[in-house]
């Protein structure tokens, strides 16, 4: 059962509501501080602990933009809950590619399309990966792991690329291949120290 919320609780409650109905992501500690004239991150911490205790919030440690409702706000009809997926830029060699830094905004999706927990985003960038059906422009929604089966499609990084390959191994060495005639296969070796799988693609995001 829920405890009653303070007058400020409240009022950030009301804002974080107000903000992702408006926008389709979540404020960051900054910009709920504006809002309210808290100067400190750690005041606004506070207060989002107190809602997180009263089960009106939930948060994700490893994200900037981190809050989301337990429950959707009313002018949301679904049947699921709305969750907040982080869109991946640049990454920086040797940075963590969940880095605050690194995310570019949020992609709102419903649970009932697709289970967000531990989905990240990209924007698809070329056309290396046109005969899987990812085209230049979408969205990709990778589950975060760091392995894959062979034929799978997966994000990997390479030093500061990021990019959207089908795997496959070849002895030592781990293949990356594009789904277009045009590119080439690329070959890395396994235990190369600027490599890594990011995540496993589960699905994709379309605009007409």
């Amino acid at each position: 059962m829920k405890r009653i919320l303070t007058k400020r609780q409240q009022d950030i409650l009301d804002f974080i509501e107000s903000f992702i109905q408006k926008r389709s992501y979540p404020p960051t500690l900054r910009e709920i501080g504006n809002e309210f004239g808290i100067k400190s991150t750690n005041g606004v911490r506070v207060n989002l602990a107190a809602l997180e205790k009263k089960q009106y919030i939930v948060r994700r440690p490893w994200l900037s933009r981190s809050i989301e409702l337990v429950h959707s706000p009313k002018t949301y009809q679904t049947e699921g809950e709305i969750g907040y997926v982080p869109i991946i830029g640049k990454v920086a060699a040797g940075e963590p590619i969940f880095a605050a830094e690194n995310i570019e905004g949020m992609l709102a999706i419903d649970d009932s399309f697709l289970p967000t927990k531990k989905v990240f985003a990209l924007k698809v960038k070329g056309d290396s990966m046109t005969g899987a059906g990812i085209l230049e422009g979408d969205y990709v929604l990778a589950r975060r792991q760091h392995t894959v089966d062979p034929g799978e499609i997966a994000v990997f990084i390479v030093g500061d690329e990021i990019t959207v390959k089908r795997y496959d191994t070849d002895g030592d060495k781990l293949m990356l291949i594009p789904e277009n005639e045009a590119y080439e296969t690329r070959y890395i070796k396994k235990n190369a120290h600027d490599v890594q799988i990011a995540g496993k693609i589960v699905g994709l995001i379309r605009k007409y």
